[in-house]
């Protein structure tokens, strides 16, 4: 009788973990709208040091998902980890690699970076043409609201000093009209890094001021941050 009962018991806890396991949540999971065609593909990039973050053909692909027919998609193959890790999201248009970063206009933007920690599922929605425009995370931790608002940051900048701008740089005032509407565009990346607490959104600020590692005009701002 014991035996049996024991039996009975493992044979039920076997049966509830194959249940929970079965339900389990995807630990990144969403779905895109606006798809180009099917058996499209969204990339998971980690990247390796702060020169990789926000650039394009630089950092490691760790998983790679097929959007369904419905635009659902998940990811089930990320290691776990102890700390936060910063991770991006990126979809690619045909015949572009996986870690393809298109980081000229916000509105067309391929790309999104993320804070993703083990235990933690992920929830996201974004039309696949304007990707970092229109991401959005279910329930965002602290971290995450930080890089969604300094996503709105970069974007309405851009609007404001760089949208439809069109300078010849040949003539001197114009080419200081270029260089005073950057400096304009990049100073609210920078308030926004100067005045978070959080580390890994000011870095992505950091690297959103100047994908090509030029910082040559504002050199008292990465020294800030550097000493930070």
């Amino acid at each position: 009788m014991k035996t049996t009962s024991i039996k009975f018991i493992i044979g039920l806890m076997a049966l509830v973990l194959s249940l929970t396991a079965c339900n389990s949540p995807a630990t990144i999971s969403g779905s895109l709208e606006g798809l180009e065609k099917e058996n499209t593909k969204i990339y998971l990039i980690q990247p390796e040091d702060l020169q990789h973050v926000a650039a394009s053909y630089l950092g490691k692909v760790i998983d790679s998902a097929i959007v369904n027919a419905d635009g659902s998609f998940e990811f089930q193959n990320i290691q776990t980890t102890k700390e936060p890790v910063l991770l991006e999201l990126a979809v690619q248009p045909s015949g572009k690699a996986g870690n393809y970063l298109q980081t000229d206009d916000p509105i067309q933007t391929n790309y999104m970076p993320i804070v993703w920690q083990s235990g933690e599922s992920l929830q996201i929605s974004a039309q696949f043409d304007e990707f970092q425009k229109t991401f959005t995370i279910e329930n965002p931790s602290d971290l995450n609201s930080a890089l969604l608002a300094v996503r709105d940051i970069k974007a309405e900048a851009y609007q404001t000093f760089l949208a439809n701008q069109h300078w010849n740089v040949e003539d001197g005032d114009e080419l200081m009209a270029k260089e005073h509407a950057l400096l304009q565009y990049k100073s609210s990346l920078m308030e926004f890094a100067d005045s978070t607490s959080n580390l890994l959104p000011a870095l992505v600020a950091l690297r959103w001021v100047s994908p090509e590692n030029d910082y040559e005009r504002v050199p008292e701002f990465l020294v800030n941050q550097c000493t930070k």
